[in-house]
């Protein structure tokens, strides 16, 4: 091998470490970064005293019944009334924590989806 296709090889290698280091750097500083954002919002989110008619279902008119609502509800899925939200509440908690729901708007917050799963995870109470 020539000193000339050496040096090139030593440069590729030396190229290629430094995009490697650069990229688990990077991802580091990123994953701190959601978790501290994770811890912030258990910190500052109060789920303690989830109640239907005061949190849940003003979420739900806030988010899901421009769609979920009305005579002619989205897929048929009504999230009016205590009855809906109680029947479909499992379901619409997976669409909110992936973020398939709502369609067309931004994802609904952390805190929200939160306080929606403390209240299934308390019985879903009719409060």
């Amino acid at each position: 091998m020539t000193a000339e296709k050496k040096q090139l090889t030593d440069s590729k290698l030396l190229n290629s470490s430094i995009f490697l280091c650069s990229f688990i750097m990077i991802s580091l500083c990123w994953s701190s970064c959601q978790y501290a954002n994770i811890q912030s919002i258990t910190n500052t989110c109060d789920t303690s005293s989830v109640q239907f008619n005061k949190t849940i279902q003003p979420m739900m008119n806030n988010h899901c019944n421009s769609c979920h609502g009305g005579v002619s509800p989205s897929g048929g899925i009504s999230l009016e009334g205590y009855n809906h939200v109680f029947t479909y509440g499992p379901a619409a908690l997976h669409a909110m924590e992936t973020g398939s729901m709502p369609q067309g708007a931004p994802k609904i917050d952390a805190c929200s989806i939160a306080l929606f799963k403390s209240w299934l995870d308390a019985g879903a109470p009719n409060n």
